[in-house]
């Protein structure tokens, strides 16, 4: 397939759309986007930390407090009950009281399938059963919901 490329300067800047962001300038609607470090330093973290931060629109991380949102937050590496003591631990560190995130946080465990991949094979066949049970969360709560 080709690839088109423009020339610098051929597109007017009022003419580029600008992103929707659902989170600060992180997370922009309709993109994929992706933290990248080494391992152990606390991608996981972050990103529940960030989950939170969404969740109760309080602005812990960002500094700017918004309207909170319905987040899945899906981990593949660690049991439910890490993630709980995550949260609590979390929740602790900021203040938080556990109703504030009640109805707006889904922190879930796929560590209990052992057969976890998405995609794979030449034919790019996708592995549902890891994915249903965000899935069903996701249609349950598809009102402002979003994935981290």
């Amino acid at each position: 397939m080709p690839v088109c490329v423009s020339q610098p300067g051929s597109n007017s800047p009022i003419a580029i759309p600008s992103p929707t962001f659902v989170y600060s300038d992180f997370y922009a609607l309709g993109y994929t986007s992706l933290t990248v470090a080494p391992p152990k330093v606390g991608k996981s973290m972050l990103a529940l930390a960030e989950a939170i931060d969404i969740a109760t629109g309080q602005g812990i991380l960002t500094g700017y407090t918004r309207e909170p949102l319905r987040v899945l937050y899906y981990n593949a590496e660690d049991d439910q009950d890490v993630l709980d003591a995550r949260v609590s631990a979390l929740l602790t560190h900021y203040q938080i009281e556990q109703a504030d995130i009640v109805g707006n946080l889904y922190a879930v465990s796929g560590i209990s399938h052992d057969d976890f991949w998405l995609i794979g094979g030449p034919n790019g066949i996708i592995n549902e059963p890891p994915i249903c049970p965000a899935r069903d969360i996701y249609q349950h709560q598809q009102n402002r919901c979003g994935y981290i």
